[in-house]
């Protein structure tokens, strides 16, 4: 299937084969000597875009409530990603697989889903279609329920499997490099040094030892010490054994256990304060089109095309599966077009999905 591609700008990045082997361990080197420091990821995920031979790139993190964040953009957008903070994140699948997996893993987009369970995960494969071509994605968690994603993306071929295996026999190299920089960022900020990187410690932080003695608090924890919901929440949290626990309406108290590899806390917990996002979309594939199609007073073939277009069919495959020549689809896509006020695919693609998340969260006046 070959899918359109919406709100990218593209980023030159010179492929691995043009690079010697004495090239590529300098460029260890040089991820190496950036742990710790701002820019890191950006360093790191130039290597491993080189590496797997990828147009470009961009690194996400994951919380365990929190929204994603851009680490480093490498393709997407403003606008795109508007949209996607703005609430398409609670499609993206790799949220999902951040949130229930803490081991490294490589994830690539197009092979996730078999096609014979397209009808169920529509809303998800629009998604992918919509913000990638073909993506594999190293997963690199941390502590804290953090999640770094390494988004490798290709924008005319898909991903072969030898692509996948030179992935994941790249993954433990990959892994240790982050992890590396993770304990360097802990570290650093242990001593008060200036150059750490916020994205290693994001939101409020208390990290104890074994003993339950403090030895980390970051500034945000600070400012919220000493409150009663804090200290209710904390009370909570350890006569219960919470994994987490409500702080008030938009924030949770979550913690996480320290393995003994951790340097500065061996053994010890990290407590972390995240602000809550909106949970999955609640809306179904169904009833987001049927709604979209009555709103802008569309027919039933109309909204058949409408449906596959947003799948990424080519007139050939819609007029294929329709049962009508390439001739009639196009001319439906053109009235389809008329209708809507539109005259490409991305502004499809972007009028659906805004009305999919006005439908959702009642923000806007309803679609239907």
């Amino acid at each position: 299937m070959t899918a359109p591609k919406h709100g990218f700008r593209t980023e030159e990045i010179e492929p691995a084969h043009a690079a010697p082997d004495q090239q590529i361990y300098a460029e260890i080197a040089d991820v190496l000597e950036s742990a710790g420091r701002t820019g890191f990821y950006d360093v790191l995920s130039r290597f491993v875009a080189r590496a797997t031979g990828c147009d470009q790139r961009l690194v996400m993190r994951y919380a365990a409530y929190e929204r994603p964040a851009f680490l480093v953009n490498g393709f997407m957008t403003p606008e795109a990603v508007d949209l996607y903070l703005g609430g398409l994140h609670r499609l993206d699948p790799l949220q999902e697989i951040a949130r229930r997996n803490r081991e490294p893993v490589v994830v690539n987009l197009r092979s996730l889903q078999p096609d014979d369970q397209i009808e169920e995960q529509y809303l998800a494969e629009i998604f992918k279609i919509a913000f990638i071509f073909d993506e594999l994605a190293f997963m690199l968690p941390s502590h804290g329920g953090i999640t770094v994603a390494i988004c490798c993306e290709k924008c005319v071929e898909p991903f072969t499997e030898a692509d996948r295996e030179n992935a994941r026999a790249m993954l433990p190299l990959i892994a240790a490099l982050h992890r590396q920089h993770v304990d360097a960022v802990f570290a650093a900020a242990l001593r008060r040094l200036g150059q750490t990187d916020a994205s290693g410690i994001p939101g409020a932080v208390l990290i104890q030892d074994c003993t339950g003695r403090t030895v980390f608090a970051n500034e945000a924890w600070r400012e919220h010490a000493g409150s009663k919901d804090l200290e209710r929440a904390l009370s909570l949290a350890r006569s219960d054994e919470a994994a987490h626990v409500t702080l008030d309406d938009e924030h949770v108290l979550h913690r996480d256990a320290l393995g003994e590899e951790f340097s500065i806390a061996p053994g010890g917990t990290l407590w972390m304060i995240e602000r809550r996002s909106d949970g999955p979309i609640r809306v179904s594939a169904t009833d987001a089109v049927e709604a979209f199609c009555r709103r802008h007073d569309l027919t039933p073939r109309e909204a058949e095309i409408v449906k596959l277009i947003l799948l990424g069919f080519p007139n050939s495959k819609i007029a294929e599966r329709l049962g009508v020549s390439a001739g009639t689809v196009k001319n439906h896509r053109w009235r389809l077009y008329y209708k809507l006020d539109i005259t490409t695919e991305r502004e499809l693609f972007h009028q659906f999905l805004t009305a999919l998340l006005s439908m959702d969260t009642g923000k806007e006046t309803p679609l239907a």
